[in-house]
């Protein structure tokens, strides 16, 4: 009796870099499996030359009700806000909005000029401008001749 080999068929379906690099680029409009879970704030973060913009969703906060940390090349944003208090004769049916404190931190890699980070809220959207420290901006180096 003859027996058929069998090949392993895990190298097509291995991913490559290419498929990789294709998957992340249709799923980048979806939010993260971190945002559907209940990470808080969800944020987006982008790098310039200069430094780091951190967009973080914060609907319902006040600037004093938000905290701002920046050591070295870590940026931790935290904050608190009350649940809504309802009085007895209101019957909650849902209760979505998020309450209670929260944490959040990255690191960049780069260190980060905490004397010049700026941060706004407006309309729900925190921005936070974290420019480079100078030590971590490229700089153009003249070649001279001998």
């Amino acid at each position: 009796m003859l027996i058929p080999q069998v090949r392993s068929l895990r190298p097509v379906f291995t991913p490559t870099r290419g498929f990789d690099r294709m998957l992340d680029e249709i799923l980048a409009d979806f939010p993260s499996v971190e945002t559907v879970r209940g990470v808080f704030p969800a944020w987006n973060v982008t790098e310039n030359e200069t430094g780091f913009v951190v967009e973080a969703e914060v609907p319902g906060f006040t600037e004093n009700e938000l905290e701002i940390r920046v050591v070295g090349d870590e940026l931790a944003l935290s904050g608190s806000r009350e649940s809504i208090k309802v009085d007895g004769s209101v019957n909650v049916h849902r209760r979505e909005r998020f309450a209670g404190k929260f944490t959040r931190s990255i690191r960049f890699g780069t260190t980060l000029d905490a004397s010049k980070v700026d941060a706004k809220v407006k309309d729900g959207l925190l921005t936070i401008t974290l420019p480079k420290s100078e030590a971590a901006l490229p700089r153009k180096i003249t070649v001279r001749s001998a």
